[in-house]
């Protein structure tokens, strides 16, 4: 069977099963969360993550400049860490360099990691270079949280809210602006493309989320998709309501040039990096960020529903972004 047969969720859950068994017992969570997380001492764990974007695949050069794929490269092995509850501190950056790229785009690279990695606090410590046809560059990460804040996929609860940090579907709008290169308002256009290129990790905003929510994940491939990573690691359904989807007014205004329906952009596009938790309603009441609530979680038995504004439900189809065969 092609690895494209069975997906990548088929695909780590089969490698999951084949070399989960015998970790050692430092390891407090292993393959199938945002984060590897290693207990190093009484209060503290290490948190270890990884992504890697490959030329054509993840970016283009055409529409990336190398600042920005630095930047970006960075920027979601942070998300990763923030979605644990924990604070990035280390990483490595490997490359796959073709023999004939410039020595001035290798320093523009950089410079993109570093400015990202200056305004979180990350250190560069080390790496690899390799000969490729292809530009290729994998960041490994490490974090620490504390023990009690540690957050996972695994812990939603029936009841829970499901709430969202920021808007959802600007990325994938601004990817399809790219793509499409439609004449679009400048100021507009330029919000959508900034959230493409430039994601934001939300640190801070998880470090408030935390100590009150109860399981949480960062928006790399899809509400849709991600949602149903929480309700699959917790045994738990989930409704999301449609019409509380947190959509921006440029991403709708785009959509309706491009002719695409905003709320698919908001539920299948990906790689917003915004933070998709669950809370009970007694903390709930406590946060004091902005934040949207888009959902509950429901038993298991109920599946995945998205909800219209009549209360009106079909089942919540989880495709996202498909790694292994690069489509939605």
């Amino acid at each position: 069977m092609d690895v494209s047969v069975l997906g990548e969720f088929g695909l780590i859950d089969r490698i999951r099963r084949s070399v989960g068994k015998d970790i050692h017992r430092d390891v407090l969570v292993g393959i199938g969360d945002d984060c590897g997380v290693i207990e190093i001492g009484h209060d503290k764990l290490l948190l270890f993550t990884t992504d890697m974007l490959v030329e054509e695949v993840h970016f283009s050069q055409k529409t990336y400049t190398p600042y920005q794929i630095g930047w970006k490269a960075l920027a979601v092995n942070i998300s990763d860490i923030a979605a644990m509850g924990g604070l990035p501190k280390h990483c490595l950056v490997a490359l796959g360099l073709p023999s004939n790229l410039s020595t001035n785009f290798v320093d523009e690279l950089y410079k993109g990691i570093s400015k990202i990695g200056a305004e979180f606090e990350v250190d560069i410590v080390g790496g690899d270079i390799v000969k490729s046809r292809f530009l290729v560059i994998n960041i490994s990460l490490l974090g620490e949280v504390k023990r009690e804040y540690l957050k996972r996929r695994s812990e939603a609860h029936v009841g829970d809210k499901v709430a969202v940090t920021g808007t959802i579907g600007d990325s994938a709008c601004g990817l399809a602006i790219l793509q499409d290169n439609r004449e679009v308002i400048e100021e507009i256009k330029g919000h959508v493309i900034q959230k493409h290129i430039f994601p934001y990790p939300r640190v801070r905003e998880a470090q408030v989320i935390r100590g009150l929510a109860n399981s949480m994940i960062d928006l790399s491939d899809g509400l849709a998709s991600d949602v149903m990573q929480i309700a699959k690691a917790s045994s738990v359904g989930v409704n999301i309501f449609i019409d509380k989807l947190p959509i921006s007014p440029e991403t709708r205004m785009i959509a309706e040039v491009l002719s695409k329906d905003p709320r698919d952009l908001a539920l299948y596009g990906g790689e917003d990096y915004e933070l998709l938790f669950t809370i009970d309603e007694e903390n709930l009441r406590r946060l004091d960020i902005p934040i949207t609530i888009i959902g509950e979680i429901t038993s298991r038995t109920q599946g995945l529903k998205l909800i219209d504004e009549l209360g009106n439900s079909e089942d919540l189809v989880p495709k996202g972004y498909e790694h292994l065969t690069g489509s939605n």
